[in-house]
């Protein structure tokens, strides 16, 4: 359970940051923004990106449409060591509970 847990969160971690930073790249490319209607809801994000982040990244969404959502928002309204630390929070509680899980059964 333990090295799964591990295994599993170091890779939805690492694929997160590869997310993060291909998503900037490729949307900036191709011209792409955050919903401006969403935009007005991102106050949360600026003034506790760490509560925010964390619980943007357990709702229950694709975790593609999240990686790459967050992805369109401004760098400085996703600092990179909140998310980073929002990722392995998030996963970690997700993934420990199927690993244990997993082992049970």
């Amino acid at each position: 359970a333990v090295l799964g847990t591990v295994a599993s969160v170091l890779a939805k971690t690492v694929s997160a940051l590869l997310s993060l930073f291909l998503g900037r790249l490729f949307g900036k490319a191709l011209g792409l923004e955050f919903p401006a209607a969403l935009q007005r809801h991102m106050a949360a994000v600026q003034k506790r990106p760490l509560k925010a982040l964390f619980l943007a990244r357990l709702a229950p969404i694709s975790t593609g449409v999240k990686n790459y959502a967050l992805a369109l928002l401004p760098p400085e309204d996703v600092p990179l060591l909140p998310y980073t630390i929002a990722v392995i929070a998030a996963n970690l509680v997700v993934t420990t509970g199927v690993c244990i899980l997993g082992v049970r059964i």
